[in-house]
């Protein structure tokens, strides 16, 4: 599954109030872990981002973190997760 930030919750101009994944993805990285065994997580971020309240859930064997937009980013992370 895929998560993160974007430029609205992000940017260069402005400082971050938290550092949790904006609207309710961890809730929906809960649901989605809580239906599959094998979830693993990629998140896209501008910057740091707090993990503790979804890291150590049985369902979620990994987490993936990615920069921002590679000529080949897609590509590698299709490489990782089914290698």
């Amino acid at each position: 599954m895929f998560v993160g930030t974007d430029e609205k919750t992000a940017t260069e101009e402005s400082d971050r109030l938290s550092l949790t994944l904006p609207g309710n993805q961890v809730d929906l990285i809960k649901a989605v872990a809580a239906a599959n065994p094998n979830t693993i997580i990629v998140m896209q971020t501008l910057g740091c981002v707090e993990v503790e309240e979804f890291k150590n859930l049985q369902n979620i064997p990994g987490i993936i973190w990615v920069g921002y937009n590679g000529q080949a980013q897609g590509d590698a992370i299709a490489s990782i997760l089914f290698w």
